[in-house]
């Protein structure tokens, strides 16, 4: 339905010619998840050996290159640990049946 009005309002307006519609699969990898709901207080913390707060801390090995904040978008390697992972997860959904045009981090 609401493709069929965009596709409408950009005939009308002349905006454009083509509107392209899909479902984007987006989520995040954690290294570790925690969290905590008592009667008084609540909390979750979520960290990541790749955020850039972790670039002081005493990792094995710690290579000091972290991703910016904000810039993890498209990472590329070395600075991309999880194009393995990404890769098999495309592999799976490609052995599904779907279509994957594009995958990034």
């Amino acid at each position: 339905m609401l493709q069929l009005r965009l596709n409408n309002i950009l005939a009308k307006t002349k905006i454009g010619d083509t509107c392209f519609f899909g479902p984007e699969l987006e989520f995040f990898v954690f290294d570790d998840v925690r969290y905590q709901s008592t009667p008084n207080s609540s909390f979750y913390q979520v960290d990541s050996e790749e955020a850039e707060w972790n670039s002081g801390e005493d990792e094995v090995p710690n290579t000091g290159h972290k991703i910016r904040y904000k810039e993890g978008y498209f990472p590329l390697s070395p600075l991309d640990t999880y194009q393995d992972i990404r890769s098999d997860m495309v592999k799976v959904m490609q052995e599904c049946g779907l279509t994957c045009r594009v995958s990034s981090s």
